[in-house]
């Protein structure tokens, strides 16, 4: 019995010695040791990988038990992927939102709008906030209709948008002006802005969508 005991002990260290150092179990004690193992089986991007995910691991103060340095790798993997997923995301969102600058610098040539004046109607049914602009057609044609938006925007992202739709001709060179109002809501800040404050002291933007030319061409 103690010859076989004697057997076991001695098999364990060979046991041991005989897992790859990726499969090793973490332990803060003998995690110095296996790493500089595992340095010499993984390429550097892999590496880099998970000494990433072991320090996030433990910032994040996460129990490592029963974990190894693989498990620890594939974690590290998949936070990687998700970063690039992120990452790729935002660079479609932000090669969109440069197209959709262009676009609007471009159309914004032909096509000027202004706030003139902006005003408060009391109404039986509900309050309106009342707006006047200035169109100006910029280009050396005649311009038939055009869409587009007119937002406000308060100083907590709110914002109102006034849908511009104008159907009647304007002249190459020439200007037209066109009255609009919306529902006036009480308490709702970015009304409450465009009923008390100053045209000056208000902010907008103008994004026209699209221009109907007379002579039936059309950009947007």
């Amino acid at each position: 019995m103690i010859k076989s005991l004697l057997i076991v002990a001695g098999l364990v260290p060979f046991l041991f010695a005989c897992v790859r150092p990726l499969e090793q179990k973490y332990y803060d004690e003998t995690a110095e040791k296996h790493l500089k193992a595992i340095k010499k089986e993984l390429d550097s991007a892999d590496y880099v990988l998970l000494e990433s995910a072991l320090h996030r691991l433990k910032a994040e103060n996460t129990r490592l038990i029963d974990v190894t340095f693989a498990d620890i790798l594939s974690q590290g993997k998949e936070w990687a992927a998700e970063q690039q997923k992120l990452e790729a995301e935002a660079a479609i969102r932000a090669e969109a939102a440069r197209k959709e600058a262009i676009k609007t610098a471009q159309l914004n040539k032909v096509v000027e709008v202004v706030c003139l004046e902006k005003g408060f109607m009391e109404s039986h049914h509900w309050d309106q906030l009342t707006f006047k602009f200035l169109i100006k057609n910029k280009s050396d044609k005649n311009i038939a209709a055009l869409k587009g938006e007119v937002s406000f925007n308060g100083i907590f992202d709110e914002y109102n948008t006034i849908h511009f739709h104008y159907d009647q001709p304007i002249n190459a060179g020439q200007e037209a002006t066109w009255n609009a109002n919306t529902e006036y809501i009480d308490f709702m800040g970015i009304h409450d802005d465009l009923k008390n404050k100053e045209l000056q002291d208000l902010k907008y933007t103008w994004k026209p969508r699209q221009i109907v030319f007379d002579d039936g061409t059309v950009i947007e």
